[in-house]
């Protein structure tokens, strides 16, 4: 939406941004998606980084 035009930045933040949020609060899914599998989940991570929000990092 938002690299199509459709939808502008902060519109997208409240209406999606407590989801990305909630995302990146639950540990599991963060370990193993955004930290394990990080490769995959790189459009996903921009949109993280877009968002302002900070960006899951290794702990090794």
């Amino acid at each position: 939406m938002l690299s199509e035009k459709l939808i502008d930045l902060k519109t997208f933040k409240s209406i999606y941004g407590y989801r990305v949020a909630n995302i990146l609060e639950n540990a599991m899914i963060v370990e193993e998606k955004l930290i394990v599998r990080r490769d995959h989940w790189a459009t996903f991570l921009a949109l993280v980084r877009r968002l302002g929000m900070n960006e899951p990092q290794s702990a090794a």
